[in-house]
C-alpha cells in the first residue's frame, strides 16, 4: 500500500513521460490533468506490482491473491506493462 509521503513522492517525481508534455522554457508550469493522472497511475501500477511480485518471489497467482486483483487481470496488466514475473523468481 501506498501512504501520503510515497504519494507525495509520485506526485514530485518527474519522469520521461511528463517530461515531454511540459515546455522546458517553464520548470512551473502545469501538466495537464489527465497525463498527471495517468504518470501517477502509471508509477503506482508499477510500484504496486513489483512489490507484489518481490513479495511472492514471481508468484503470479499468489500476487493475484495478495492484490485482490483476478489472475488474468494481473496477468493483463503485466502484459501491458512489459513485466515478466520470471525475474522474481529465485
Amino acid at each position: 500500500a501506498i501512504d501520503e509521503k510515497g504519494l507525495q513522492a509520485l506526485l514530485n517525481t518527474p519522469d520521461q513521460a511528463s517530461e515531454g508534455s511540459r515546455p522546458p522554457s517553464d520548470p512551473e508550469a502545469i501538466t495537464p490533468y489527465l497525463d498527471e493522472k495517468e504518470r501517477v497511475l502509471d508509477s503506482f501500477t508499477e510500484h504496486y506490482i513489483d512489490q507484489l511480485l518481490k513479495k511472492t518471489q514471481g508468484n503470479v497467482s499468489q500476487a493475484a491473491r495478495l492484490s485482490g486483483l483476478s489472475r488474468q487481470a494481473l496477468q493483463k496488466m503485466l502484459h501491458r506493462k512489459a513485466i515478466d514475473p520470471d525475474m522474481y523468481r529465485v
